[in-house]
Order: C-alpha cells, then sequence, then structure tokens
C-alpha cells in the first residue's frame, strides 16, 4: 500500500511540474491567456501625454518603475463599459503589488459624461486620464476600442489586449501576478 501511495505521490508531482512547464514558452515567459498578446521583445513606449480631470499634462513616461496597464476606452464604447468596472477592482487588488492602471478616455465632448460614469460606478481607485484628440491613442498605435498596453517597469510595452479582457477572471489575476514579479 505504501508504495502504491508513493507512485501515486510521484505521479501528482511530476503531473504539476509538466502543467507548470507548459506555463511558460521558451522565453521563461509566462503563458498568456486567451485575448492577450505577448510581445516576443519589449518594445519602448514612444513619447505620449494624457491629461487629468484638472487638465494637468502627465507623460506615460513619469510611470516608469511600475508596471502599467494602459487602457484606451470611451464611454459610447459598451465592451469599454463593461471592462471598466474590472479594471477599478483590478486597481485595487493588485495594486498593492505594484501595478498601475491608467484608463485613458478618447471621448471628444468635455469630461462631464466620463465624470458622470465614474461618478455612476462610484470608481475612486482609477484616475479620470483623457486623450481628447485621440493624439496619444494614435501614437500608441490603438485602432480598436478598447485596448490595453501592458508597459514593465522599463516603460517598455510587453503586450496588449484588443476589445476587452475578462479582468476579474483567476486566470488573468494570476497572469498579471506573474508578471508583477518580474523584473
Amino acid at each position: 500500500m505504501q508504495r502504491k501511495a508513493k507512485l501515486g505521490i510521484l505521479f501528482v508531482l511530476t503531473v504539476l511540474f509538466i502543467l507548470a512547464a507548459c506555463a511558460q514558452d521558451a522565453g521563461g515567459r509566462p503563458q498568456s491567456p486567451p485575448g492577450f498578446f505577448l510581445r516576443s521583445t519589449p518594445r519602448p513606449m514612444p513619447e505620449s501625454s494624457i491629461v487629468d480631470q484638472n487638465g494637468a499634462v502627465a507623460r506615460l513616461d513619469a510611470f516608469k518603475g511600475r508596471f502599467v496597464l494602459v487602457d484606451v476606452w470611451a464611454t459610447w464604447c459598451v465592451p469599454c463599459r463593461i471592462e471598466l468596472p474590472m479594471l477599478e477592482s483590478l486597481q485595487k487588488l493588485l495594486g498593492p503589488e505594484g501595478l498601475t492602471v491608467l484608463p485613458v478616455s478618447v471621448d471628444k465632448k468635455d469630461i462631464t459624461g466620463v465624470m458622470t460614469f465614474y461618478r455612476q460606478n462610484n470608481f475612486r481607485a482609477l484616475p479620470m486620464l483623457f486623450d481628447p484628440d485621440f493624439r496619444t491613442a494614435e501614437t500608441l498605435r490603438v485602432a480598436v476600442l478598447p485596448t490595453a498596453i501592458l508597459v514593465n517597469r522599463h516603460g517598455q510595452e510587453i503586450g496588449r489586449v484588443v476589445s476587452g479582457r475578462g479582468w476579474s477572471s483567476p486566470e488573468v489575476i494570476a497572469f498579471l501576478r506573474d508578471l508583477l514579479k518580474r523584473p
């Protein structure tokens, strides 16, 4: 009986080892969840600026040293409106671990629509950022809303997600936590 138990434990450990090995590609990068595109080589982020709700200009490179998820969205975009509450939860959950979520609205109207949306959803963890002339979105090569860009601590794009994502799934949270552990 002990021999069968030892073989069973060995079998389980072997399966776990194989699963862990499959969770990374040959470059040691984590296997990305469906919908995520990871770059084989990080790409420097282009210089770009965003505006906050007070009209102050911020540069994206000011966030070097933190893992950043830049989400380009609009209030008129239904998938954007669905995913933004998940991004609020993600910021609350992973912010203390080093994640900074930057939702950048491309709404062309005044900011009151975005402010109303934030108020209706009781957003408190996410900053309110704007790109009303779509210049930053063009610089970042955003063609579809929503688009989220994953930026490492060195200010390099390491991947992106196009057309929304279930940011609250355990698979995505585990994936992001793995990325946050990396230099």
